[in-house]
């Protein structure tokens, strides 16, 4: 899908460049007239979905400290068991994995403070040190970021009360004030979004049990209700969801130009037209074939008109 936009937009230049006046004889009317066809699924089809999910990454302390581990997960059920990754050393209360820029955004304590911070993370280990991006009042027990929306997702008490909150975030810094979209009993201590899938996944205590669940989500609020998917022991204290690869961003239909899809349709038709009435065309063929039968009768009947018959 996305090569068939690159090649969508490649023919917009290339007819805004030419105009109306001609077309490079490269670009023919059977190219023309696919790459019409090609750019109505692109404007059919929308925005290309991501892949399947494949893992999802956690953290836990099993006895011995937390640690960063993987399991495989395909949305409903884990395949196969944990594999462990790192240590931490203090341990995270939340984190968000951005496969495409390579980063792993975390929180965690430092002294009486709570942070945000991100570290280079290549799915498997760390590539690099942390960087703190902003200090958190009060502390975030989940979160989950949602790049190509440019929104971070997370949770916290406020008073007696915890709630699922979204700020603006760059990926360094938080745009604007926090927006609370619902509130949660009992709270979460891990989440993460799947926008494409419209899947929030998320894990809390159920009596003496912690569960992995999900629940429909579109980005402002629930969309039904939850499902039990896994009970965890221990439980886990942050998480993040790995698709096979990495969701790639594309342009939205509406954000092409409509004068543009306009003036290749026009040079499609145009050329069309040439090429039915071309030298060659059948039609041309078809006139000619006419004009040599129709001459010899045209003849007799002047040859008969003189002789007076």
């Amino acid at each position: 899908m996305i090569r068939l936009l690159q090649l969508a937009q490649a023919l917009l230049r290339k007819c805004v460049h030419c105009g109306l006046k001609k077309v490079n004889p490269m670009w023919n009317a059977k190219r023309l007239s696919a790459s019409v066809f090609f750019l109505a699924l692109f404007l059919a089809a929308g925005v290309a979905k991501a892949l399947p999910i494949s893992d999802v990454i956690f953290s836990r302390d099993t006895g011995t400290g937390p640690t960063l581990e993987r399991v495989g997960f395909d949305g409903t059920t884990f395949i196969g068991g944990a594999t462990l990754l790192e240590e931490l050393n203090p341990g995270w209360t939340s984190m968000s994995y951005d496969a495409t820029a390579g980063f792993m955004y975390f929180t965690r304590a430092s002294g009486t403070a709570s942070r945000l911070e991100r570290v280079g993370f290549d799915g498997n280990g760390f590539t690099g040190g942390a960087t703190v991006l902003e200090e958190l009042n009060p502390e975030w027990m989940s979160m989950s970021y949602d790049a190509t929306a440019g929104f971070m997702y997370f949770t916290r008490v406020s008073g007696t009360t915890s709630r699922l909150e979204r700020v603006g975030f760059d990926g360094t810094g938080f745009v604007g004030g926090a927006t609370v979209l619902e509130e949660l009993n009992p709270e979460w201590t891990s989440m993460s979004y799947d926008s494409t899938a419209g899947f929030l996944y998320f894990t809390r205590a159920s009596g003496t049990t912690s569960r992995l669940e999900r629940v429909g989500f579109d980005g402002t609020g629930f969309t039904g209700g939850a499902t039990v998917l896994e009970e965890l022991n221990p439980e886990w204290t942050a998480m993040s969801l790995v698709y096979r690869e990495a969701p790639v961003a594309v342009t939205e239909p509406g954000t092409i130009s409509l004068f543009a899809v306009g003036l290749l349709l026009s040079v499609v038709a145009r050329a069309n037209r040439k090429k039915g009435s071309g030298p060659g065309s059948r039609q041309s063929v078809g006139r000619l074939r006419q004009v040599r039968v129709m001459q010899p009768r045209s003849l007799d009947n002047r040859l008969s008109a003189s002789c007076g018959h």
